[in-house]
């Protein structure tokens, strides 16, 4: 009986775990389609039209993603430095239920690119 009983939990927990394995790549494109849809959809009007921002005509300079989980579930955060058509500089964080914009100084935006070597040499000439 308890070999019985170890052999069902065992099966159960391969189960589970195969689940999750084959589950979690799909929350994840789903994750990342939302997130590029919140990107799209994001503005930020300005009187200066040089601080203006507009998800769907920015240029993405530098993104990086990262997933965690929390007691909400697993999270897929995207981060995305962009430019704007006025070569302004922008900071993009998506995944929340709220995204975060702020607009970058020059000096912010190269320091955030820095270590991306080929990045800061296209972008400050190097």
């Amino acid at each position: 009986m308890a070999d019985t009983l170890s052999l069902v939990l065992a099966l159960l927990g391969v189960a589970v775990t195969v689940y999750g394995l084959w589950m979690f790549p799909k929350r994840m494109k789903q994750a990342r389609s939302e997130n590029d849809t919140q990107f799209s959809n994001l503005k930020l009007t300005s009187s200066n039209p040089r601080l203006s921002f507009n998800g769907a005509d920015a240029m993405v300079v530098l993104e990086t993603s990262e997933t965690y989980d929390n007691h909400e579930g697993v999270k897929f955060i995207t981060r995305r430095i962009c430019k704007n058509p006025s070569n302004e500089y922008f900071l993009v964080m998506l995944g929340e239920e709220k995204p975060y914009l702020t607009h970058l100084s020059k000096e912010r935006a190269m320091n955030a690119l820095r270590p991306h070597k080929a990045l800061f040499d296209k972008e400050f000439g190097g």
